[in-house]
């Protein structure tokens, strides 16, 4: 679900954070009212948006809402009264400090707030190995099924998503729906369609998912972690 000012109240504060946060890491740039100027602005002239900015849908913007704070667009009930707090973090991360330390801000904030700090395209360049082997193992062991189109693996399938799916939120998932079958994920890159980062890792837990059974995937990963380094020990727990 893409959230917007219409679907706001009712987006969870995780739907929020990681909506948020993927944007300004694929982003990577401040949105400012002028190029060289201090006033961020909800939409750029080049087309940028800020921090709260990508909460707000091209339809539901007006140019009345730049210079003016997010909580005195709430107070005039311009935008929806949900998640301020989160939301004004988020805006201050942006308007405040370089994109170089975007990252480091945004998990801070998340540990903050008692949120996860999923991982999806727009952060998997900045995940460790560890983060994203066992973000990929959970979802596999807890999943316990393959994710397949008829007899074909599949990033989104009836099943939920394979290994590398699990790396796409929903609405990445969904840009990428002409490849959901039939595209490995050096197809992907090729097409320069998913980060470079952790490729090999990616590709050896997506093997995982598509050559071994689910039975099986346990003695994958933990054979996959040795391969790497990788601290397994979690495994037990699951």
């Amino acid at each position: 679900m893409r959230i917007t000012l219409a679907t706001l109240a009712s987006a969870t504060a995780q739907q929020v954070f990681d909506q948020v946060r993927d944007h300004m890491l694929r982003q990577g740039k401040q949105s400012k009212l002028r190029p060289t100027g201090p006033i961020c602005a909800y939409r750029s002239h080049d087309g940028l948006m800020c921090a709260a900015g990508c909460l707000i849908g091209d339809d539901e913007y007006i140019s009345d809402m730049e210079e003016k704070a997010w909580w005195q667009l709430s107070f005039r009930g311009i935008v929806p009264d949900a998640h301020p707090n989160l939301i004004r973090s988020l805006q201050g991360i942006h308007d405040r400090f370089k994109p170089e330390f975007w990252e480091r801000e945004l998990r801070d904030l998340a540990q903050e707030h008692d949120l996860a700090w999923t991982i999806t395209l727009a952060s998997l360049p900045t995940a460790s190995a560890q983060e994203v082997f066992e973000h990929v193992a959970k979802h596999l062991l807890k999943q316990n099924e393959r994710c397949q189109v008829d007899t074909n693996c599949a990033y989104r399938g009836k099943a939920g998503a394979c290994a590398a799916g699990s790396l796409m939120s929903d609405a990445e998932a969904e840009g990428l729906t002409k490849f959901n079958v039939g595209y490995g994920w050096l197809s992907l890159l090729d097409r320069r369609l998913v980060p470079r980062a952790h490729a090999e890792l990616v590709v050896g837990l997506q093997r995982i998912h598509d050559s071994w059974w689910p039975h099986e995937w346990r003695a994958g990963l933990q054979r996959l972690a040795a391969s790497n380094g990788l601290d397994a020990a979690f495994l037990a727990a699951l």
